[in-house]
């Protein structure tokens, strides 16, 4: 009886010890997938990597959820408000200027402003101030890259926190209705506009 118990007993504590190990490994491989890779910004501090990369889960989250609102200062110090745009289609577009992928998004942008007219698609680029080493250095940079729509200047992290930014650039497709109806990371292009705009 007694020989009987301790095979019983070897048997079920070998039995935890193996889900113990699957269990650790599960969590490994979860904790590994989470993991962001850091870069340092202009100035100077440590953020998530800025790429299209990354965080996928949390940007699908954000299909047709109702867009955060937002009441932020142009270049002119013009307070821009989102809900102003309700009706339209508008591409809300978040970039620094030391980003070099932010620079070839904000071309692409250019040649889709171009392409469709305001009363179809409004872009606004909500360059995130607060990861910038200056505001100085936003204005310089507008100054020798003009752009032909908003630029709107996100002092306070509005949008990066609201919208759950971790990664430039990123833009949000807002639909008539006021929901964001797609997310792209990295460089929006013109046939991306052509699947995801309202007809």
């Amino acid at each position: 009886m007694f020989k009987h118990f301790n095979r019983k007993h070897i048997k079920w504590t070998i039995s935890i010890i193996i889900v113990l190990i699957f269990s650790f490994a599960v969590i490994s491989v979860l904790n590994g997938s989470k993991g962001s890779v850091q870069q340092t910004n202009g100035a100077g501090h440590s953020e998530p990597k800025h790429t299209a990369e990354g965080k996928a889960g949390i940007f699908n989250n954000h299909a047709f959820a109702k867009a955060p609102s937002f009441n932020i200062p142009d270049q002119e110090n013009h307070m821009v408000d989102l809900h102003d745009y309700r009706g339209q289609s508008v591409l809300v577009n978040v970039w620094t200027t030391w980003c070099k992928e932010c620079q070839d998004d904000l071309a692409s942008l250019q040649n889709i402003s171009k392409k469709y007219p305001h009363d179809q698609l409004q872009i606004l680029a909500v360059n995130m101030t607060t990861d910038e080493t200056s505001l100085r250095t936003v204005q310089d940079y507008l100054k020798k890259h003009p752009l032909s729509f908003p630029v709107l200047l996100d002092t306070k992290g509005q949008v990066k926190k609201d919208y759950q930014v971790y990664g430039i650039p990123t833009s949000f497709l807002i639909d008539p209705y006021g929901r964001i109806i797609k997310t792209f990371q990295g460089i929006v292009t013109t046939k991306d506009i052509d699947d995801w705009l309202p007809q």
